[in-house]
């Protein structure tokens, strides 16, 4: 009985040494690095981590992936063609804070509220003497009357605001930034005007002790049932050392809009068609189409849930801005967009000084001919 007694201590002993040294071996795992928190009419519905940054390690918070998030009388869906719906920490120095491909629906008989506020603490390589911080605001509605088609989606509104704490000092704050979608004119109004829905501020780092927070705050009111809006690639709360255009080239990298060549307010696409759709590019001195990569290793020019590539692309300005833009010619059913969908995306990358294959998103919206589409139940 001793005998055994002994060897079962000393298996025990043997057991809980290995474990301790796989422990040791592996690297430290946080809980919750971005904090999280989702509410619908004032009622929390979402929580992940804290408000108040536990963690310096980058995380992403994954909203929804095939599966849609209820949160109260909204759904949180991923966007078509995306890994799914994110808040993600980016970067140590160069901090990019990002709501991203979230597809948010009002399945309620009354208006809809959504607050989403994410935090994360992030670590400097060394501490600048000053910052330089950035806001994007990146949305688009859609609604459809019973017949399916686009309409005005009139007094929907996103507002985004950010804000920046050190280890020590009050915190600073970025915005706010605001849009409401009018109540007259075309449908292209459903979609946040770009360039200029930006806001920039700037920080004394003296303080900060390699150590920053970045939070944001980002609030969707949707007006009716079904109406729906997409966040894109990057909504984004940035920050940088001050004077190396980083967060000239974030929001730079958001001034760029595109559109369908087509000669109508409100552009339709039929899903089935097995022709080819032409996307337009519209560029800004901020945006200089001729930094656009044309074959980018890491971010090629895509378009669509599918990501098609462009047959052809042809230089030219076509909205009479002095500004060169691009023609892409995309084959339809490379896209992959269907009866569900009010809009797409153009994606690629441009190169700023100092920092080549800068990704960008540009949205399109449209509606799908209800000829062919039944209307959404």
């Amino acid at each position: 009985m001793r005998t055994q007694g002994t060897g079962a201590t000393r298996l025990t002993f043997i057991v809980a040494t290995i474990v301790a040294a796989i422990a040791a071996w592996l690297p430290a795992i946080p809980a919750h690095a971005v904090g999280v928190k989702i509410t619908v009419n004032n009622a929390a519905c979402f929580t992940s981590g804290a408000l108040t940054p536990p963690s310096t390690t980058p995380l992403t918070v994954t909203l929804a992936t095939t599966t849609p998030l209820t949160c109260g009388q909204v759904t949180i869906a991923s966007k078509p063609g995306t890994a799914g719906a994110q808040v993600a920490a980016i970067g140590s120095g160069q901090n990019q804070l990002v709501i991203r491909n979230a597809v948010i629906t009002n399945n309620g008989a009354t208006a809809a509220t959504v607050k989403i506020e994410a935090t994360h603490r992030f670590t400097l390589t060394a501490v600048p003497t000053n910052r330089s911080y950035g806001i994007t605001l990146s949305a688009s509605f859609s609604r459809k009357n019973a017949s399916g088609i686009l309409i005005l989606a009139g007094n929907n509104s996103i507002t985004k605001s950010g804000s920046f704490t050190y280890s020590t000092g009050s915190p600073g704050t970025i915005g706010p930034k605001s849009f409401s979608v009018p109540t007259a004119g075309s449908t292209t109004q459903n979609t946040v005007p770009i360039p200029g829905f930006s806001a920039t501020a700037t920080g004394a780092c003296a303080s900060c002790l390699a150590r920053e927070d970045l939070g944001t705050t980002l609030s969707v009111v949707l007006n009716n049932q079904k109406d729906v809006v997409t966040i894109p690639g990057g909504d984004v709360t940035v920050a940088g050392d001050g004077g190396d255009g980083f967060v000239n080239a974030v929001i730079a990298s958001h001034t760029v809009a595109a559109r369908l060549q087509q000669n109508t307010p409100i552009a339709r696409i039929n899903p089935f068609d097995n022709g080819f759709l032409t996307v337009e590019l519209l560029c800004n001195p901020d945006f200089p189409c001729g930094n656009v990569v044309l074959n980018d290793p890491l971010f090629p020019l895509l378009f669509g849930p599918a990501g098609a590539r462009p047959k052809s692309v042809k230089s030219k300005d076509v909205n009479g801005d002095g500004s060169v833009d691009l023609q892409l010619k995309f084959a339809q059913q490379d896209t992959g967009i269907t009866c569900s969908d009010t809009e797409a995306t153009v994606s690629g990358a441009i190169n700023f000084t100092n920092f080549p294959d800068f990704p960008f998103d540009a949205i399109v919206g449209f509606y799908t001919d209800p000829l062919l589409c039944p209307p959404t139940p």
